[in-house]
């Protein structure tokens, strides 16, 4: 269900960063919006074995505006530089996700997103030449779960590389 809500909502988000950009994706030649860890890409085909353009050697081409759901976490994805990284997550019961961390020099800093309900996100331009990762969490218990305490996070981390 989160799925078939995440999957339209993506494509609009991503038609609208398109838009403020001035940048078309195609999916054509492996090369345009791509989608890790949703299982599709905005053209609505599904993606080969969670393989998308915005792989490292999927086809020796980065992605362009490629986008990283929850289970691309720990996942390594390539974009072309001047393009743009979105990771959109789904939040937990213990509550929303860290703004994002970003090490290297790569990627820019976090810019929200608009999302539907439950779920968070933020896009990355890819402004130079290098890798990067980006990392958040979460709690794992509900805010209120009663007398006794949960201090358990899940973490969440994928590794860029700009090209």
């Amino acid at each position: 269900m989160v799925r078939a809500m995440l999957v339209p909502a993506l494509a609009t988000v991503l038609a609208a960063c398109a838009a403020s950009t001035g940048s078309t994706g195609t999916a054509a030649g492996g090369v345009g919006t791509t989608s890790t860890g949703a299982g599709s890409t905005s053209a609505g085909s599904p993606s080969a074995g969670g393989v998308s353009a915005g792989s490292p050697g999927a086809s020796g081409a980065c992605g362009v505006n490629v986008v990283v759901s929850d289970s691309g976490n720990g996942s390594t994805v390539c974009v072309a530089l001047g393009s743009q990284v979105t990771v959109l997550l789904r939040s937990g019961p213990g509550g929303g996700w860290t703004t994002p961390q970003v090490s290297g020099a790569a990627l820019g800093p976090p810019r929200g997103v608009p999302t539907p309900n439950n779920a968070v996100g933020w896009a990355f331009e890819a402004v130079a030449a290098g890798t990067a990762d980006v990392t958040t969490s979460r709690p794992v218990c509900p805010v209120n779960s009663g007398a006794l305490r949960c201090h358990s996070l899940v973490s969440f981390r994928v590794h860029v590389e700009v090209r």
